[in-house]
């Protein structure tokens, strides 16, 4: 029995054996194939890497781009011309309101010049009449040549005279 048991115990390690060798073998045969899947990976993951720098360079390209820098500056100019907008909003505030002022003052300053035309223009019928009378007297002959004896230099003196009144000429608006 002792054979029975050696070529058992033999049998079993040869199979034993066996079946450690067709695993390794097996696993040799699929090896290749693991190798190049994990190449693929690896493959994969660079072509996603390469891909993920190109945008990143891209990217970085565009955000130092001119066309960026023309919008940075475009951004700037805005900013400034909304301040400037500001400013000039507070100046138009400041110009009308002064504006205001000096349409109030011109008012006042015409309501005065109408008054004084006014009292310039009663003023001024008042010495046409006064004037007008006063010529009306120098055109008539005086009382006093009523008792003055006539001779030719009284008549002369005493007749109404025309061009002794003297042409005056008011000049006004």
């Amino acid at each position: 029995m002792k054979l029975w048991i050696h070529v058992t115990i033999a049998l079993v390690s040869f199979m034993t054996v066996g079946g450690i060798l067709f695993s390794q073998f097996h696993r040799l045969n699929h090896l290749p194939l693991e190798v190049e899947f994990a190449e693929q990976v690896l493959r994969a993951r660079a072509f996603e890497a390469k891909e993920t720098q190109i945008a990143l360079d891209l990217n970085d390209r565009y955000q130092r781009s001119p066309l960026n820098k023309t919008v940075d500056d475009i951004r700037r100019k805005i900013l400034e011309l909304t301040a400037s907008k500001t400013k000039w909003a507070t100046e138009a505030e400041e110009c009308q309101k002064t504006q205001k002022d000096l349409d109030a003052a011109i008012e006042e300053r015409q309501q005065e010049k109408t008054t004084l035309e006014g009292e310039f223009n009663s003023l001024k019928t008042q010495w046409n009449e006064e004037m007008n009378k006063l010529e009306q007297q120098l055109g008539m002959p005086s009382p006093v040549c009523a008792f003055v004896i006539e001779n030719d230099e009284t008549k002369k003196l005493c007749s109404p005279q025309k061009d002794a009144v003297p042409e005056v000429i008011v000049q006004g608006t």
